[in-house]
This record gives C-alpha cells, sequence and structure tokens, in this order.
C-alpha cells in the first residue's frame, strides 16, 4: 500500500432505498419514534456508523426488533 492511500477520500456509501427491504415498516415506525427517516434507521442497520446519541438509541431499537445483532 502507497502512502497516498492512506489519505485519500473513501468513495461516500450508497445504500438502497429502505422501502425495498422486508423490514420497511419497522424502519418507518423507528423513524417516526426518534424524528429521523426511515431511511437513516436502514442505512444505520446496515453498518453505516453512528454520529449521535439518538442513532445509539436507534442501533437498541434495532436489536430489540431482531434486525441486528447485538454487537
Amino acid at each position: 500500500m502507497g502512502i497516498f492511500k492512506l489519505f485519500s477520500k473513501k468513495k461516500p456509501e450508497v445504500y438502497p432505498h429502505y422501502s425495498q427491504s422486508s423490514h420497511a415498516s419497522t424502519y418507518e415506525e423507528i423513524a417516526k419514534k426518534f424524528g429521523t427517516t426511515p431511511q437513516h434507521v436502514y442505512e444505520i442497520a446496515h453498518g453505516k456508523g453512528i454520529g449521535s446519541y439518538d442513532d445509539r438509541v436507534i442501533v437498541n431499537e434495532l436489536i430489540e426488533a431482531k434486525i441486528i445483532g447485538q454487537h
């Protein structure tokens, strides 16, 4: 690995639309509860990093809903 790879920008992750998921209604419920978008909840469920306390609580909701496993 060259030194320039250390400083190169990562491509932003592109996620499919949440509505294609079998858990779409759950993402919508969680999003409504926490004042965010279902797409944001979907992205957290699929590995997007968490950036706030609310995101951490969303992770807990996803665990309770058995959409993701406990880390």
